[in-house]
């Protein structure tokens, strides 16, 4: 998968970003240097995710140590760790936000800048209002109607199990949509799916 460069990446903070998405750039340090209007209310919020001492923190200590791993990891040249996607569960119960971690692609110029940003977290509230739309997944890969709410339906954080529950379909039946939306988005896993669908969010913005 193709990282976004930084100006993809400013693109996202502007004002015409419409998919209540939050979108925030890390410095190669590992601090929080600039958010979206939308990161900086889920931040004010406290609500499983925070600001301390200018990172990006989950209140759960053991997704709080999987996403600091990401963002090393997405810190480093290493293209096979540069990217992750990842939840963070909510104090007040509500849905888990769901993080997208990735390396910004970088010239050896902006590399030597410690201040420049060097990663982008895209956090989307699967309870927010602003929910992907089926027609853009149908429009795109060719998605049929049920394929496109079980691939929803897994992007906002549920289990295959809990997505056919939702539905009112068999777990069998869900599971062949779910390989069905796999082979059409040219992905292999829920985590590739996310991340795939969210991008493509943050991309029609």
């Amino acid at each position: 998968m193709c990282h976004p460069t930084i100006e993809d990446a400013k693109d996202l903070i502007g004002p015409t970003y419409r998919f209540g998405i939050g979108v925030i750039l890390i410095n190669a340090v590992g601090e929080v240097i600039v958010c979206n209007q939308h990161a900086a209310e889920i931040i004010r919020q406290a609500d499983g995710l925070s600001l301390t001492k200018s990172r990006l923190c989950a209140a759960a200590s053991g997704e709080a140590e999987v996403l600091d791993r990401l963002i090393a990891n997405a810190i480093t040249d290493d293209h096979n760790v540069a990217s992750g996607v990842t939840i963070v569960h909510r104090p007040s119960l509500r849905q888990p936000f769901v993080l997208i971690v990735s390396q910004l692609t970088t010239t050896t110029a902006e590399r030597a800048d410690p201040s420049r940003p060097r990663v982008v977290v895209l956090v989307k509230d699967p309870s927010d209002a602003h929910s992907a739309n089926a027609e853009l997944l149908i429009d795109l890969f060719g998605l049929t109607r049920r394929e496109s709410e079980v691939a929803l339906a897994i992007v906002a954080g549920h289990g295959l199990r809990a997505a056919a529950q939702q539905l009112g379909i068999a777990v069998t039946t869900a599971r062949t949509h779910l390989q069905h939306v796999f082979e059409k988005t040219h992905t292999q896993r829920q985590s590739e799916l996310t991340s795939l669908v969210l991008q493509i969010m943050a991309s029609r913005g």
